[in-house]
C-alpha cells in the first residue's frame, strides 16, 4: 500500500508462447482508469516474439506511472510461474489476467478499489463474460458454498489480499487445479469473500476447455478434498468419463453448424439458471 488512500493492485499476467493475443491483455490493464497499478508479467522463456511484443509495450505504463516488472524464464508449470508473480507482488491486491483474458472494461479496478475495501474481506469477486465462438455469455458466480464441491466463480475475476497469496501460495503438486486448492483452503478457514455484482473479466473459455481436461480437473479437486480414493467417487467418476464419451461421439456425429446451436443454448441455460 501506497500513501494514506493509495491502494495500489498488482495484475499478474502470466503467459507462454503467445504473442498474438497478449497486446489484447496487456492493454486492457494499461487502459484502466485506475492510477495505481503494479503490473506483474511472467513469460515462460517464449521463443516467438511474445517477450518482444511485451517489451514493446512496457514503456506505455511506465510513462502511466504504473508500476512494470517482466520475468521471462523457465517454469515448472503455470502455477510455479503465478508463484513468482505472487512473490514479486508489491501491491496490497492480487489479480491474475493471464494472456487471453482482459478486463471487462476500463472501469473495473476504480469501481472496485476507488473507495476503501473493508479490511474483514481477504477476496472480492465478480461476474465473469465468457467469450466463446458463438458469442459472449455473462455468467454469474455460483453460491459461494459451491466451493465445497468445485470453483464458484472465475479466477479472472477474483483479487485476493496479498498477505494470503503470499501466506498460502499456489500447491504445485496440482496442475490444473491449484487455484481451486487455494480457494477451498480459505472458504475452510473462514476467509471473508466479497462479491461485486458488475463484470470483471472477459475470459477467452474456448482454448483448454476440453472435456479431457475437465476430467482432470475433477480428479484434482477430488484429490484435494481427499475423496478420491473413495468408492463412491471412482463410482462417479467412472459414470461421468463413459457420459463425456458419448457425448462427445453424439457431437462429432452432427454437422458443425448443429454443435454450434447445441451449445448455444445450453450456455444460455445456465446463464439463466445463474440469475435465479
Amino acid at each position: 500500500m501506497g500513501k494514506e488512500g493509495q491502494i495500489w493492485v498488482s495484475v499478474i499476467t502470466v503467459c507462454y508462447t503467445c504473442r498474438q493475443v497478449i497486446e489484447q491483455t496487456m492493454r486492457s490493464v494499461l487502459e484502466q482508469n485506475y492510477p495505481f497499478v503494479e503490473y506483474i508479467v511472467i513469460d515462460g522463456a517464449s521463443k516467438d516474439g511474445t517477450t518482444e511484443e511485451i517489451e514493446r509495450l512496457a514503456p506505455l505504463f511506465r510513462e502511466k506511472g504504473y508500476r512494470f516488472h517482466l520475468v521471462s524464464e523457465p517454469d515448472h508449470g503455470i502455477y510455479d510461474a503465478m508463484n513468482k508473480g505472487i512473490r514479486l507482488a508489491s501491491g496490497e491486491w492480487i489479480n491474475f489476467m493471464n494472456a487471453g483474458d482482459r478486463f471487462y472494461d476500463c472501469h473495473v479496478l476504480s469501481r472496485i478499489f476507488g473507495s476503501p475495501v473493508p479490511e474483514a474481506y481477504s477476496i472480492v469477486y465478480g461476474d465473469t463474460v465468457l467469450h466463446l465462438a458463438f458469442g459472449d455469455v455473462e455468467m454469474r458466480p455460483k453460491p459461494l458454498d459451491y466451493l465445497q464441491k468445485k470453483m464458484a466463480f472465475c479466477h479472472q475475476s477474483a483479487f485476493v489480499r496479498t498477505k494470503e497469496m503470499q501466506l498460502h501460495p499456489f500447491d504445485t503438486r496440482y496442475r490444473l487445479a491449484a487455484d481451486y486448492d487455494f480457494f477451498y483452503y480459505c472458504y475452510l478457514k473462514k476467509k471473508k469473500f466479497e462479491y461485486m455484482a458488475f463484470p470483471v473479466a472477459i475470459f477467452e473459455s474456448e482454448e483448454g476447455a476440453s472435456s479431457l481436461n475437465r476430467l482432470k480437473v475433477n480428479r484434482e479437486y477430488a484429490q484435494i478434498k481427499g475423496i478420491d480414493k473413495t468408492v463412491i467417487w471412482k463410482l462417479k467418476y467412472v459414470c461421468k468419463y463413459m457420459s463425456v464419451k458419448l457425448k462427445e461421439a453424439f457431437y462429432a456425429s452432427l454437422p458443425d453448424s448443429c454443435v454450434r446451436k447445441l451449445r448455444e443454448k445450453n450456455y444460455e441455460r445456465l446463464r439463466r439458471r445463474r440469475l435465479k
